[in-house]
């Protein structure tokens, strides 16, 4: 931007990546040319003189809470270059990473250097500035990708996530600007002073760290509800963090008393991972009509945790519905393949390893749809009305919602399906289902498919 003899505000602009031959990269200003900027940032911008800025011939630049960085001059004035009787006041603002120097003087002698005409408070200068200024990392963000919001350990405003996240550190421009300057809309905790650099007094500004918690706070609204029965086996969990925490320990068993003592060295499977995250999907499938036991453990920053509350929910029972197969359809019993019509009570459910004693053998009457599941062996199971297969990902998943290219769990590995056609016809006689003692599955068909007991 060129200004020549004008009066000029600009409030909330960036400038970036500009190029001047001469003078002021980013902005020039000529001929007693007066400009105010509020919360303004100027970052890599370059030129001969005044990288960021120059003021030339009387001009005279102010600026509230601005934001200079990464600027360059070949010469002079990597941030700010003034001369002639320029006149530039800086309150609240950040001066950093500018080459070869943030603020540079001039008279009409050309002698470089005086601070006549410069005047700085409140402000983060590197490499100092006379008064009461800093010399101090701001410990911005990201600058190298244009994010100069302040790091803090209480929270600070993330544009890429549009949320509010915490830092290892915070910036020694928190909380440090003019004690006369407002807040303005700076929300809570502020310190009641407002930050030094372009988000300070904004709705971006970062948020005061003496105003963390000294541990964080415990988890809460546990998702599913603590004591819920009958919740789905696919369920999420999720919950509220606490304040102050960063991660979360996640914890889930069967055994409640091993989820209460169990902590990070946990080899048994109780200790699920540390997560930044407020959900977790089970690894494993859950299991039908299963008391489970959670608990989620924040963790601050520091490492420092809280231990949370004993949770604790009931899976559902699995869903209802006559669940069958033809009499011809081929069971492994004693190591051999039999039609299920055939089997009897006490005799083992085995291939090679024995998964159970069948303890009854369930027999149905009437008229029943049918349905041809062509696996990609070649082999068929026909089921009467429905049955549950467990699947390759480890879940029980009902025939009707099986379709091609699922695989099927089986004794050995697992097989593809082809396709699943329900008969024209319906299948009019006995369909057969068996319940096993000491497991929740038996085997069927020349692939060794595993399905669901009763």
């Amino acid at each position: 931007m060129y200004n020549n003899a004008s009066k000029l505000m600009l409030l909330g602009c960036t400038f970036g990546e500009n190029l001047a031959s001469r003078g002021g990269g980013g902005l020039y200003n000529d001929n007693a040319s007066e400009t105010s900027l509020t919360h303004c940032i100027f970052s890599g911008n370059q030129a001969r003189d005044g990288g960021g800025i120059e003021n030339l011939r009387g001009s005279s630049s102010t600026l509230l809470n601005c934001t200079l960085s990464a600027n360059h001059a070949t010469h002079a004035g990597g941030g700010i270059y003034s001369t002639e009787d320029g006149f530039v006041t800086l309150v609240n603002c950040i001066l950093w990473g500018d080459t070869p120097d943030e603020i540079l003087g001039a008279d009409g002698g050309g002698r470089t250097g005086l601070t006549t005409g410069v005047r700085v408070s409140n402000s983060d200068v590197q490499n100092g500035w006379q008064g009461n200024n800093l010399d101090s990392d701001p410990l911005f963000v990201d600058p190298n990708n244009g994010d100069f919001h302040l790091k803090s350990q209480d929270g600070r405003w993330d544009p890429a996530s549009r949320a509010w996240v915490i830092d290892e550190a915070s910036s020694p421009c928190i909380d440090t600007g003019s004690p006369d300057e407002p807040v303005g809309l700076e929300r809570f905790p502020n310190g009641d002073r407002i930050n030094m650099g372009a988000y300070g007094g904004t709705p971006e500004a970062s948020l005061t760290p003496q105003f963390l918690l000294p541990m964080p706070g415990r988890a809460s609204n546990p998702s599913p509800d603590d004591g819920a029965d009958n919740v789905d086996v696919e369920r999420i969990l999720s919950w509220t963090g606490g304040a102050g925490a960063a991660f979360h320990d996640v914890y889930l068993g069967t055994d409640g008393d091993a989820v209460t003592d169990s902590d990070a060295a946990d080899t048994t499977g109780v200790y699920r991972g540390r997560l930044d995250s407020t959900s977790y999907a089970p690894s494993e499938a859950l299991e039908w009509s299963q008391t489970y036991y959670w608990r989620i453990d924040e963790v601050d920053r520091d490492g420092r945790i809280t231990t949370g509350e004993l949770w604790t929910f009931t899976t559902s029972r699995p869903p209802k519905g006559r669940a069958c197969f033809t009499a011809d359809t081929g069971v492994w019993v004693d190591g051999k393949l039999v039609p299920i019509s055939e089997v009897a009570p006490r005799q083992s459910i085995c291939r090679t390893d024995c998964l159970g004693t069948i303890q009854e053998v369930q027999q149905h009457t009437g008229i029943f749809a049918c349905y041809d599941l062509l696996l990609e062996s070649g082999n068929c199971i026909t089921v009467a009305e429905n049955h549950y297969f467990l699947a390759e990902s480890g879940q029980w998943v009902s025939l009707h919602e099986l379709k091609a290219g699922t695989k099927l769990k089986t004794s050995e590995g697992s097989v593809e399906i082809v396709s699943v056609n329900r008969r024209p016809v319906p299948y009019v006689g006995k369909v057969y289902n068996l319940r096993i003692t000491g497991s929740d599955r038996y085997l069927v068909g020349r692939d060794v498919v595993i399905v669901r007991d009763h």
